[in-house]
């Protein structure tokens, strides 16, 4: 009957929008902070001057309120930023009515050359309750960063955790972020934890300080430091078993410097990081997030092994580190909001937040930069993305080295947002070793990849160049040949034709030179500043 030929109908166009729907991810969005590093003596004698003197000088809180290239973040520019941030969720809450999920903040909260493990402790409970009073009732969840520490990066592994005076600073400083006594317990016995942010996604917060290559003191004998490697290992199982995706974050990324190219861990922890994480990777680890460098970058390490059939399988580790709030290495202050599948927990895209510090107003003149997927042209955050600008940034680099070209709308875009639209005196990037340099540091896990990516790519790169001199010399060659060949052949004929038979043939040669001269390229420093003239800048921050 039309009736139940109706009903039936209307049945399947509900199944199949179900299914519609169950195909669609729902977006979420988190807000990530890192290297706050709060200054709260900025513009007096007692400010750090690590780098810039002027960080002393009481005519600072006028000329730069907002700090400067050189100084860590005056609290001005910390509540000011947090200000920024509070507005554009509140705005992203009005359009879609979703909150952020929660807040991510990957170490750093104290200023540098911090002397008193109590200056420290409140120093991080400062920027702590500055965070909670702009989003209330909003987790937070933080990593362990070394300036957390007093002195820079000194935590005993050997002490006993119960009595271990370090952890017991930072899980004192970070308690008002901790959700339950399990989280504290965890944290109170190595600066690590777990936390599920959902039905589907786990974020593992570890403590990256202890594998450092600046670790003190020298204790990287010590297989697993604080048994966090065995820690790991479990919630990775425990997350495989119920089916869960999972996110890691810390501070100090298992990576190489961007300047230095040296590891960022020692070697062996590296290695038992990424063996770890290799057969979790992408099926259960979706993210890994660090902070550290104070710079907008991405790292694509990867290696290969071998199947079960003997095949050939080579394995992505995308990670992301963050930008600074403090200038004090050259960048411009900023934050992040980040788009992600609640579902699924892939990570989909970043909106960036930042100001001209060298150029300030009141209040500051806050600029959104174009998101990382429209920047790059790419659909999303996963390694395959990645791979695509690494790609694309190596064959530009490398057609510049043959043409001699330095300009490239791509190498500008990565320069620029690498910096936070810093002056572009910070760093052009305009020359083909700084660009080989950078195609090797975003692909290498270790220093020794690196320097095997450097001397393949070079080796790849001249080659292409070099190339370029004997095809045009082979080409005249046959040029010359086939000419010769034609003047014989030509010859050969007036021999055998008759005396008055006039045989008449162009005769002109054109040589073309080969340019040889090559410009030089010299490398602007990254260190150099637009409104200071300090320049040793540290490669750990």
């Amino acid at each position: 009957p039309p009736f139940t030929i109706a009903v039936l109908l209307l049945c399947f166009m509900s199944l199949f929008d179900y299914s519609r729907g169950q195909e669609m991810k729902t977006e979420s969005s988190f807000l990530w902070i890192s290297d706050i590093h709060l200054e709260p003596d900025y513009g007096t004698p007692q400010a750090s001057t690590k780098h810039n003197q002027a960080c002393t000088l009481e005519s600072s809180n006028e000329t730069y309120p907002y700090g400067q290239f050189g100084c860590d973040a005056p609290t001005l520019l910390v509540e000011q930023t947090l200000n920024h941030a509070q507005r554009v969720v509140a705005e992203q809450q009005q359009q879609s009515g979703e909150n952020i999920d929660f807040i991510l903040a990957s170490g750093d909260f104290c200023r540098h050359g911090s002397t008193s493990s109590e200056s420290t402790r409140e120093i991080t409970e400062m920027v702590i309750d500055m965070v909670q009073s702009r989003f209330p009732g909003v987790p937070i969840i933080v990593a362990v960063g070394n300036n957390d520490f007093t002195p820079d990066y000194y935590i005993d592994v050997e002490e006993e955790t119960d009595n271990n005076t370090m952890l017991e600073l930072v899980t004192t400083a970070f308690n008002d972020t901790f959700m339950s006594e399990e989280e504290v317990s965890s944290f109170r016995n190595g600066a690590y934890f777990a936390r599920n942010i959902s039905d589907i996604l786990t974020i593992l917060s570890i403590n990256t300080i202890v594998y450092s290559s600046e670790h003190s003191p020298n204790q990287e004998n010590i297989e697993d430091p604080f048994g966090q490697f065995v820690w790991l290992k479990n919630q990775l199982e425990l997350a495989k078993s119920a089916g869960r995706r999972v996110w890691i974050v810390g501070h100090i990324a298992p990576t190489i410097g961007s300047y230095g190219h040296d590891n960022l861990w020692y070697g062996p922890y590296m290695d038992r990081y990424y063996d770890i994480i290799r057969d979790y990777f992408p099926s259960i680890i979706c993210g890994q997030l660090f902070g550290h460098l104070h710079t907008d970058e991405f790292r694509l390490a990867h290696d290969s092994s071998s199947d079960f059939a003997g095949g050939l399988i080579q394995k992505k580790y995308p990670l992301y580190i963050a930008s600074s709030f403090t200038s004090i290495y050259g960048s411009n202050p900023s934050f992040r909001l980040v788009q992600y599948e609640a579902d699924t927990g892939n990570l989909l895209d970043y909106d960036t937040y930042y100001f001209n510090v060298s150029n300030p107003t009141i209040p500051p003149d806050w600029i959104k930069a174009p998101t990382f997927r429209e920047s790059f042209d790419i659909p999303d955050m996963s390694g395959d993305s990645l791979s695509s600008i690494i790609n694309r940034l190596a064959e530009e680099a490398a057609s510049s080295a043959a043409e001699n070209v330095s300009s490239s709308p791509l190498w500008e875009t990565f320069i620029s947002r690498q910096s936070i639209y810093a002056p572009p005196e910070m760093g052009p990037c305009q020359d083909r070793i700084c660009r080989k340099e950078w195609v090797c540091t975003l692909s290498s896990i270790s220093e020794d990849h690196y320097e095997e990516c450097v001397v393949d790519t070079w080796n790849a790169w001249d080659h292409s160049e070099v190339l370029s001199e004997p095809l045009a010399i082979v080409a005249a060659s046959i040029a010359v040949a086939i000419v010769l060949l034609g003047c014989i052949w030509k010859i050969r004929r007036c021999l055998l034709v008759r005396r008055n038979y006039v045989i008449q043939y162009d005769d002109d040669e054109h040589l073309q030179d080969e340019d040889e001269n090559y410009a030089e390229h010299h490398r602007q420093s990254r260190e150099e500043s637009a409104s200071t003239d300090f320049i040793d800048v540290p490669e750990i921050t």
